[in-house]
This record gives C-alpha cells, sequence and structure tokens, in this order.
C-alpha cells in the first residue's frame, strides 16, 4: 500500500542540536521525513498545539 505524502502544518519543531525552537511545517514522505517541494499533492495535516521533537528520555525511572 502506497502511503500518501503529507505535511504537518504549525508544528513546534524542536531540536536542540541544530538550534531550531520555532513553529515549522514539516513534510513527510514514506514515514520519513522530506524536502516540502519535494512531496507529491500531499495531505495538510493541522497539528498546531503540538511539539515536534527527537524522542524523549526520563532519566527519573524507578526498576523494582
Amino acid at each position: 500500500m502506497m502511503q500518501q505524502d503529507m505535511v504537518l502544518c504549525g508544528a513546534r519543531v524542536v531540536d536542540p542540536v541544530n538550534g531550531v525552537d520555532e513553529v515549522r511545517e514539516v513534510g513527510i514522505c514514506g514515514g520519513r521525513f522530506a524536502a516540502l517541494e519535494s512531496l507529491v499533492s500531499p495531505r495538510r495535516v493541522d497539528v498546531r498545539g503540538l511539539v515536534l521533537a527527537p524522542g524523549f528520555i526520563d532519566l527519573h525511572v524507578h526498576l523494582r
């Protein structure tokens, strides 16, 4: 099954490694991040109010 290209619109993108913390549009093609100009008739998804960031790790864990 082909996955449709999509654009996440209005996400707050946080990337500490590259010093990014701003609202942006993010392209996804085949389940991977892609340049917006490379997408073919993408579906637009409104994600205002959500944060897009690398995975977080809970450093305060109790293993019992």
